[in-house]
């Protein structure tokens, strides 16, 4: 992805880019009293978009979009977070 800031130490961001990722899953289903396992995996592409905040102290916060989570059209995830840069 890219990033895009207003300078090296502190100060607002933007990012966007593409994804890769893997969705895998175990299920039970039962039918008529009988327990069957179910597995899936889904694999695909989509875009990554986020903002977030670099402070003075070192510290960042920001979210982020990654859509189309394992090429799958309804899952999305939004991602917050905060941390310390090093």
């Amino acid at each position: 992805s890219a990033v895009l800031k207003e300078n090296d130490k502190e100060g607002f961001f933007v990012k966007g880019g593409v994804h890769s990722s893997t969705i895998e899953g175990n299920a039970n289903v039962v039918i008529s009293g009988t327990t069957y396992a179910a597995q899936a995996t889904a694999s695909g592409m989509g875009f990554v978009l986020g903002t977030g905040f670099d402070s003075d102290d070192g510290s960042r916060a920001g979210v982020s979009l990654y859509s189309n989570l394992g090429g799958d059209s309804a899952a999305d995830m939004w991602l917050f977070y905060y941390g310390f840069r090093f």
